[in-house]
């Protein structure tokens, strides 16, 4: 799953912290909240039949996960097939439960007959990877809209801001300058990232983004990359969260 994420980043790179703690991997648990004893038979529906980036709420406790997609009322029960177990570790790292967040993530819906544990429910989310996960009530959930960006990286201490789209790359801080619109980013590969580039006047920005997990300091939301700005020569730290 991680090589399908970092593919979503590259193919929108076609297109187109101090601040934050870096963390090498998500601790993994022994037993997640949606584990199963034996492997199930998983049957995609056909109406959700590939993986797609999914938006919405994960309702996690000691006895299950559920997820409830953005826009709608049905709510999922969770077969976590994340690499690192992430339901259970999102858990733990908010010290209580039940606990809800919104979650951006891949995945798929299937039918949960073949699931013992999911009876009552008529859906499985299948999950493969979490992208992105705030605590309800401390971030935007559903009634965000929809990103228009590609990327968008963030740093705490000092603050900065960089969003990368088709057409431009917008860069903010609390000190002048404030912000900057570049033009269209030139995009590369770069060690297993991308490297995004643009000049505007006499400044110059790059943004470099990894599939390594990382954690906002101060807001404790986990995102699945990590992020490293260098405007006009000095290096940032931060999180990154991909868009469209």
């Amino acid at each position: 799953m991680r090589n399908l994420a970092i593919s979503l980043l590259g193919i929108a790179s076609m297109l187109g912290s101090s601040g934050c703690e870096r963390q090498p991997s998500i601790e993994q648990a022994s037993t997640p909240a949606s584990a199963t004893t034996a492997e199930p038979t998983i049957v995609p529906e056909a109406t959700d039949s590939g993986l797609a980036l999914k938006r919405g709420i994960l309702a996690l406790s000691e006895e299950r996960a559920l997820f409830k997609p953005c826009g709608s009322a049905e709510q999922w029960w969770v077969l976590d097939q994340s690499p690192q177990l992430q339901t259970q570790a999102l858990m733990e790292q908010a010290q209580s439960s039940p606990v809800e967040f919104y979650i951006e993530a891949y995945g798929e819906r299937a039918s949960a007959a073949e699931e013992p544990q999911a009876r009552g429910f008529e859906h499985l989310f299948v999950l493969e990877e979490i992208l992105y996960a705030g605590v309800l009530g401390e971030v935007r959930g559903c009634d965000a809209p929809d990103a228009t960006y590609i990327v968008s990286a963030r740093g705490n201490e000092p603050f900065w801001l960089a969003e990368v789209s088709a057409q431009q790359v917008l860069w903010r801080r609390p000190e002048p300058p404030k912000e900057i619109v570049f033009g269209a980013p030139q995009t590369q590969n770069a060690e297993g990232g991308v490297r995004y580039a643009a000049s505007h006047a006499d400044h110059h920005l790059e943004l470099i983004v990894h599939l390594q997990p990382c954690r906002d300091t101060m807001s404790g939301e986990f995102f699945a990359y990590s992020a490293k700005a260098v405007f006009d020569g000095k290096e940032f730290s931060g999180c990154a969260r991909v868009g469209k």
